[in-house]
């Protein structure tokens, strides 16, 4: 552990103990962290110097004592001087190949007219599912301090930065015995579903006893995204209401809306085989069949995925971004399984995004990556008019905009509906051995507690109730996720 993963904990220990921190204050205490992590000595250091002082201090007090043999105080001055002198040469040793290693970065930049330094991210270099992300950070011809590492940050532009990565694989040439550079492909891990700005990457030396850390920056400025991992949900069958194009012909067929579906009111010219004598039975009204036909032209779904909020305080809890994660998992879900049926699927965002990253981006899943809670776009203007197509809306859609647009609708409109408490149900089983073993809570477990005691729970489940007794009376087909 070093200085910046203690101020790291105490920031966590204190942004715990205010109920709306401030971002610039976050940004102090990030720079300020960040800056701290090029200070040369680590914990250890401080530990050990400590230890030595106190031992020091102790033999000193016991056994260098006024009426001790002659011969004892030559021996002990003799066993005393040993031990500093072989920790002083193991210490310069070890102190000595870090500054090589670390001196030897320079060397090497300095006379490579390539690139000594490979970088990767992702499967593309721009875009990955959130988690842990595939990245590899390769060095041509580094040398490693003896028994000690060399360790790598990943530096945004908010001066966040990732978990440390250790180059510990060496990496060999073709008909060389002898390593040719050290490389890491273990991954960081990046759980929000947005775009990062990566300002650089910071290297460090450190040495076999971890006393030391020297950094090195590598000038490495790139945008990428991560995206919603991928999930398995229920079979739902996702149709258009009717074909809305007909100029894009599609490889295989669809079925489109007939008999299955709905009936209409018997008109001249109707085949009258088509006819459904039970009901004319019943009410004494012609009806037909609307036959179900297979068109090879593209329908499309039109797809609406709101991030309406109507909780203005909720933007700067420390649960919007976790709910926002599991919302974004919600929504591709419901891409996906409207995209596997065939049809061509028409999104229609709430918010304007950055198109840096857009190029060779899956359109859609980039719009739902990148999106925010937004206050600005409602629900009742965003969709607008039109009566059909999917619409997902969350837990803080305003109840009197979803009221309004399922009571110009039918059952030509599906909705799905994610509640976003039901993040917060899923509880970890009691064993004998976590009343006695404490390990290191997770971000999941500490937002469960936090939530239990949150001040915006109780509003956003009463929005949930109201949100579900309307979709109960609703005409419109309904789906919770």
């Amino acid at each position: 552990m070093n200085i910046i993963e203690i101020l790291f904990n105490f920031k966590e220990i204190l942004g715990s103990r205010i109920k709306r921190p401030i971002r610039f204050v976050q940004m102090i205490f990030r720079k300020l962290a960040y800056w701290l992590s090029y200070f040369p000595f680590k914990l250890n250091f401080f530990v050990v110097s400590f230890i030595l002082a106190l031992g020091y201090y102790w033999t000193k007090t016991n056994y260098f004592l006024p009426d001790l043999l002659e011969s004892h105080k030559l021996l002990f001055e003799l066993l005393f001087r040993l031990f500093w002198v072989f920790a002083l040469i193991i210490v310069s040793i070890s102190l000595f190949t870090l500054l090589l290693s670390w001196g030897y970065l320079y060397l090497i930049k300095s006379n490579s007219k390539s690139g000594f330094a490979k970088v990767t991210f992702g499967v593309d270099g721009f875009q990955a599912e959130a988690g842990k992300v595939p990245f590899s950070l390769a060095f041509n011809s580094l040398i490693r301090p003896l028994l000690g590492v060399v360790k790598a940050r990943l530096v945004f532009s908010d001066f966040s930065v990732t978990d440390e990565l250790q180059l510990y694989k060496n990496q060999y040439a073709k008909s060389k015995i002898l390593r040719s550079g050290i490389y890491s492909a273990e991954g960081v891990y990046l759980s929000d579903r947005k775009k990062y700005d990566i300002y650089r990457i910071t290297v460090f030396f450190e040495d076999m006893f971890r006393l030391f850390s020297l950094p090195y920056n590598l000038s490495y400025e790139k945008q990428v995204y991560t995206v919603p991992p991928m999930s398995v949900f229920k079979d739902i069958k996702i149709l258009p209401n009717k074909t809305t194009e007909q100029t894009v012909k599609i490889e295989n067929p669809q079925k489109v809306q007939g008999e299955l579906f709905n009936y209409k009111n018997f008109e001249s010219g109707d085949d009258i085989r088509r006819i459904v004598w039970k009901i004319f039975a019943k009410s004494r009204e012609l009806v037909v069949r609307v036959p179900e036909i297979v068109d090879p032209h593209a329908s499309e779904i039109e797809l609406f995925t709101s991030f309406h909020s109507t909780v203005p305080e909720f933007d700067k809890s420390v649960f919007s971004t976790y709910l926002l994660n599991n919302y974004k998992d919600r929504l591709r879900i419901v891409y996906e399984t409207a995209k596997s049926n065939g049809f061509v699927v028409r999104h229609q965002p709430d918010q304007v995004v950055d198109h840096a990253m857009m190029a060779n981006a899956d359109i859609i899943l980039y719009n739902i990556s990148l999106s925010t809670w937004q206050i600005d776009q409602a629900l009742d203007a965003y969709v607008g008019k039109k009566k059909g197509g999917v619409l997902c809306v969350s837990s803080l859609v305003s109840i009197e905009d979803l009221q309004k647009v399922l009571a110009r609708t039918d059952n030509t409109l599906m909705v799905f509906y994610i509640k976003l408490s039901k993040a917060f149900e899923k509880k970890s089983p009691i064993t004998f051995a976590k009343l006695f073993i404490r390990k290191d809570e997770s971000r999941d477990t500490v937002l469960k507690r936090k939530w239990l005691l949150s001040a915006l729970r109780n509003k956003i489940l009463k929005n949930e109730k109201l949100i579900e007794a309307e979709l109960d009376i609703s005409s419109a087909k309904c789906f919770r996720l």
